[in-house]
């Protein structure tokens, strides 16, 4: 058998799989070894502060101000315990290091599991490298990263009792179910994975395993040892209302939606189809040598997997070593071809491709152009991502002494906590804040925000500007609010009478950072505008030798603030300053700036943005829109600056919009929608999309139909928004007026409503 690991050491491997697998070694430190940027990082190092300083466990919250009187069940509490005391001694770097030997430590795990189960070199290098793309998103310092270990020391154990009969092995299910219980909600899958062998050798021998039985017990009843006993041990199994499609947290959080729900996808996503079509064609051919607890733990997984995108690692660590015997079957049953004389030369191919891939891989994690790639926050290094976290926010806090009531974005609650060790408004704990406040929060990105503050009343509001889109001009037209702070990522707005101190910097202090954009004149604009954009084929070979830098996701980040507060001189200037840092790639920028110019009646700077639109997409129907609105401001000039401006902003959020969709953010989309409409209410696209939002996604008919309504009226030559109107009113039980929608949209030219009607027309 060409196995590659045994016991620990490399044995059967030939050695041509030896380049190959240590390749892919070095791929998973790469991988592993990265600046830490999870907003859960904040809240697990404040548990663990509070459990050691008040030498207790926490029974209701204690971080926030909102919800204090609920109850808090702290199943992480040895998790935290544990991070914090690390940090304690070593810093975030400690952390760092922790990380990666938790994640090489399970990658070894794997590919020791699967050498036990006899699976092949090249099988398993093609796997666990399709793992690690899949799973290399979760690598980040969470407690499900300890439940992935556990698992495979579980199955190891109960494949020892499965196919040997180890009993004295047994004894180490409780012992590790103790330490499991006491540190991450997900430990419920240990009595799933005994099941499963309880009843697949039950179905073997004909009789039950009553040793296995006796320790399965054992390991149920040892998990009442937690801070919280039964409720601790119930818990988890109130968790998985997040999975039904009415809760709130499943619409909006990406990693609770099925991966069909993705619009945009990346390396990882194409890798997970590759394996699940693997897993599932190994898993039919292969059906009568599969053992019964396989089939069962295939199954439970295949459709967690299904229902949401982050149970896709857990799918492949259960799966993976027998979807490596499947495939090893199928390639030996199936293909004479590497049985015969071309087997070698096969297999050297196969081998020389993959230590490619992996050998191409690795300078672009370490140059973060794989990340940006597959639109990854992650960066490779050790310590902490000053940029994910508001590390600005908190030093601006305490220099100024401002210890106000804040009310704060969600994600930086945990880290506002655990800087400050001050009560704050919400964090990241879902199961803690509950879907009345998340709803609130839903709410005041749909114009709600005035609604929170007077009811929360707070001196400071302290966010990321850039996701809460629809905060900054919601503050910036609230009468008594100011911004007081803002770097490439965080803003802080402070009330009236509050913070007064503290001056917000002027246009000619910010704009002075950058001297070489100050004070451009009109032809060294519209040069810098006119630059040619580097070649995609030249960015893709950057991403071998040249490490990206945050730089320009700041500044247009910055750009796109001043944009809302309508401080079009220093949105101008941070967008060319974006344009030049990333060589002229930024479409988002031309648009941005076409709308500036035309706010300005400057239409060589318009041509200018104009031009390189088209480049980037010569039939882009913005541009033809954005054409349009020049022609009509032009009969009107009175109006055509404001006019102008805000047909071109207009347009800017319902693109963001799009993309926001196409990325699966639906939530995100909608905030850009509303937008272009507060700008341009008679956008009749933006009602259409956001429209088809809220059916299909949401499942909000009656708002969708009103959507629909105002896109009808504002252009009743529109087919797309009468078919989805027609479809919409379907989804109520109208087909009457379904029907007489559709045929407005046929007549209008539309194919997909005469299918329609073909198929619900009596």
């Amino acid at each position: 058998m060409d196995t590659c690991l045994d016991q620990g050491r490399i044995t059967g491997c030939r050695n041509f799989w030896l380049a190959p697998l240590a390749g892919l070694g070095i791929l998973t430190i790469v991988f592993s070894l990265r600046l830490l940027s999870d907003p859960d990082l904040g809240f697990h190092l404040n548990a663990g502060r509070w459990i050691i300083q008040h030498r207790a466990f926490p029974i209701n919250d204690f971080a926030t101000y909102t919800v204090s009187d609920h109850i808090y069940i702290d199943l992480h509490w040895l998790f935290q315990v544990i991070i914090y005391g690390i940090y304690s001694l070593t810093g975030y770097h400690g952390l760092s290091f922790l990380l990666c030997i938790l994640i090489c430590w399970l990658f070894y795990l794997i590919g020791r599991r699967m050498t036990n189960a006899g699976v092949r070199c090249p099988v398993m290098i093609f796997l666990l490298l399709l793992a690690l793309l899949v799973m290399e998103p979760r690598f980040i310092l969470r407690p499900e990263l300890v439940t992935s270990i556990f698992i495979i020391f579980y199955h190891i154990i109960l494949d020892g009792e499965y196919r040997e009969k180890r009993p004295s092995r047994l004894i180490f299910l409780p012992v590790i179910m103790l330490i499991w219980c006491n540190m991450e909600g997900l430990f419920m899958l240990g009595y799933a994975l005994i099941g499963a062998y309880f009843i697949s050798g039950w179905v073997r021998d004909r009789k039950p395993d009553l040793r296995l039985l006796g320790w399965g017990v054992a390991t149920v009843a040892v998990c009442l040892i937690n801070p919280y006993g039964l409720k601790g041990l119930l818990f988890p199994f109130e968790l998985l209302t997040r999975f039904q499609q009415s809760n709130v947290f499943h619409q909006h959080i990406k990693e609770f939606q099925p991966i069909f729900q993705v619009q945009t996808w990346t390396l990882k996503e194409y890798a997970s189809l590759i394996y699940f079509s693997v897993s599932v064609v190994g898993m039919i051919f292969t059906i009568r040598q599969r053992k019964t607890h396989e089939v069962i733990l295939w199954i439970i997984f295949a459709i967690l997997a299904l229902l949401a995108i982050r149970n896709i690692p857990l799918f492949i660590i259960i799966t993976i070593s027998f979807t490596g015997n499947a495939l090893d079957e199928m390639v030996s049953r199936s293909s004479k071809v590497v049985q015969g004389k071309w087997g070698k030369k096969v297999k050297l191919v196969f081998g020389v491709l993959i230590l490619a891939f992996i050998l191409a891989l690795i300078p672009r994690v370490i140059t973060n152009a794989y990340y940006s790639d597959n639109l990854s926050y992650n960066k490779t290094g050790i310590g902490l991502d000053r940029f994910q976290f508001p590390e600005g926010v908190i030093e601006f806090i305490e220099s100024n002494h401002l210890d106000g009531r804040i009310i704060n974005s969600l994600s930086y609650g945990g880290w506002i906590s655990w800087r400050t060790a001050r009560p704050i408004f919400v964090d990241a704990r879902l199961e803690v804040i509950g879907e009345p406040l998340y709803k609130e929060i839903e709410e005041s990105w749909n114009e709600g925000l005035p609604a929170l503050i007077d009811k929360y009343q707070p001196d400071l509001l302290v966010y990321d500007y850039s996701r809460y889109f629809s905060w900054t001009p919601q503050l910036h037209a609230l009468h008594g609010w100011h911004p007081i702070y803002l770097d490439g990522q965080s803003a802080i707005f402070a009330r009236e009478g509050y913070a007064t101190q503290i001056k917000f910097p002027d246009t000619s202090t910010l704009a002075g950072m950058s001297d070489e954009l100050s004070g451009l004149s009109l032809e060294s604009k519209k040069k810098l505008l006119e630059q040619k954009r580097i070649s995609g084929f030249t960015d893709w070979l950057h991403g071998f030798y040249k490490f990206s830098s945050c730089l320009p996701q700041r500044d247009q980040n910055m750009a796109s603030f001043f944009l809302q507060t309508e401080n079009l001189p220093l949105a101008e200037h941070y967008f060319l300053k974006t344009l030049k840092e990333t060589c002229c790639t930024s479409v988002s920028c031309y648009y941005a700036l076409a709308g500036i110019y035309m706010a300005n009646n400057n239409p060589i700077l318009v041509s200018a943005c104009y031009n390189q639109i088209r480049q980037f997409n010569p039939e882009d129907p913005v541009v033809h829109e954005l054409d349009l609105s020049t022609e009509k401001n032009q009969r009107h000039p009175l109006v055509g600056s404001s006019i102008c401006r805000n047909t071109a902003e207009a347009i800017r959020h319902f693109n963001l919009g799009n993309d926001l969709f196409k990325s699966g953010a639906i939530q995100d989309a909608i905030v850009q929608y509303n937008e272009a409409i507060l700008l341009d209410p008679s956008y009749s696209k933006a009602y259409l999309n956001r429209g088809y939002i809220r059916a299909t996604e949401l499942k909000e008919f009656q708002l969708a139909l009103s959507d629909f309504d105002s896109a009808v009226i504002l252009d009743p030559d529109f087919a797309e928004a009468y078919l989805s109107r027609g479809s919409c009113r379907l989804a109520m039980k109208d087909l009457s007026g379904a029907l007489e929608d559709w045929k407005k949209s046929a007549s209008l030219g539309n194919q997909q409503a005469l299918e329609l009607l073909r198929k619900h027309q009596p």
